[in-house]
């Protein structure tokens, strides 16, 4: 089921899309770049363990961060103070 989408050109004219969907364990984003899938997160990214994103508005944060860092250029790495500055639950 398709939950949230967003498209973004980037500077290389390609288009970049967050998908923001169910999983089986919370709630994950994929990032596609010219329809083509790039990045799969279906975990929360820089924690240890397995830990999910629990709320779709939760996903959809990380999943625009990440977005904004591909689309300017940056490394798509997500810190533990990302997660802090957005507010995201996880377990250290």
């Amino acid at each position: 089921m398709l939950l949230y989408r967003q498209v973004e050109m980037n500077k290389s004219d390609s288009s970049l899309e967050l998908i923001v969907k169910e999983t089986e364990h919370g709630w994950g984003y994929e990032i596609l770049e010219d329809n083509k899938i790039i990045v799969i997160q279906e975990i929360i990214p820089g924690v240890i363990g397995n830990q999910y994103f629990k709320t779709k508005k939760d996903a959809k944060k990380i999943g625009l961060l990440v977005l904004t860092k591909l689309k300017n250029n940056k490394r798509p790495i997500i810190t533990a103070e990302d997660l802090e500055e957005n507010r995201i639950e996880y377990k250290n």
